[in-house]
């Protein structure tokens, strides 16, 4: 049966199937294909008129539900203010897409993102996380409201298979290799940002931090130890014998020697 005009039904419209006496238009199909197909002959598309368009009294009614045949709850729902809502189909919906103020989209539980994430600029095949600030102000703010501080988890923590694997790096834009470099070991590099890094700060042996490189301070240093090595030099604790003679002279002149800072060609 062809209308070339409108088609009123007053009642309930079921194709497929005998009316529920419960919805409006009832549509069953016992074959693998659409039950609903919509299309738009409109050589420039349907830009202000959608093909499904769903208006309610409230925020609060549905839009839209998909369950699978035998579930208790719906798997998904969607309200007419475009919030999302997901759950296992025998349990209230735990998983939720909104909007939560103006340009802004949260959800209230976990976020899963299986490839690649990009904040500010379009992922790129070689970082998972793509963040890029165009504004002077902080890329990525980590905040932890514990009253008492975060004493045992870190605020970002790191973890690779080895020791020499490259925690984290700093460059200038430019640059043709890091500036700064950290260890997962704790080891700091620093370099030009053009070459090789030549300076390296780490922990060579139990209570002992090395320093590869040259060591400039612009205030005072004070050391605190008992001991004191200069080029290689073991350390000196004391200088000793008598003032009233040489003795005292004799073990100054061995302690800096033994520190490394003079040669003692001296004779007796």
């Amino acid at each position: 049966m062809k209308t070339d005009t409108n088609f009123h039904v007053g009642g309930q419209l079921s194709v497929g199937s005998v009316p529920n006496g419960t919805d409006a238009v009832t549509v069953v199909l016992a074959s693998d294909s659409n039950r609903l197909n919509l299309t738009n002959t409109t050589a420039g598309g349907n830009t202000s008129s959608p093909l499904i368009r769903g208006e309610v009294a409230t925020t609060a009614s549905l839009i839209l539900t998909t369950r699978v045949a035998g579930d208790s709850a719906y798997r998904f729902l969607l309200t007419p203010d475009g919030k999302m809502q997901w759950g296992d189909g025998s349990a209230a919906k735990d998983t939720a897409l909104y909007r939560s103020a103006a340009g802004t989209l949260k959800t209230d539980t976990k976020l899963y993102v299986g490839t690649t994430l990009g904040v500010g600029a379009v992922p790129d095949a070689t970082n998972k996380v793509s963040v890029v600030q165009a504004a002077d102000a902080n890329t990525i703010n980590s905040v932890n409201t514990v009253a008492g501080g975060n004493t045992n988890q870190p605020h970002v923590y790191l973890e690779s298979a080895t020791a020499t694997s490259v925690g984290q790096s700093s460059r200038v834009t430019g640059d043709t290799s890091s500036r700064l470099v950290q260890l997962v070991s704790g080891e700091l590099q620093w370099g030009p940002g053009n070459a090789a890094r030549d300076t390296k700060l780490y922990r060579s042996a139990p209570q002992t931090t090395t320093l590869e490189g040259s060591l400039r301070v612009a205030g005072d240093l004070r050391h605190l130890g008992s001991t004191l090595g200069f080029y290689n030099g073991a350390g000196v604790a004391k200088v000793t014998g008598s003032r009233g003679g040489n003795a005292a002279l004799a073990s100054l002149l061995t302690a800096l020697s033994t520190l490394g800072l003079l040669t003692d060609s001296t004779t007796a």
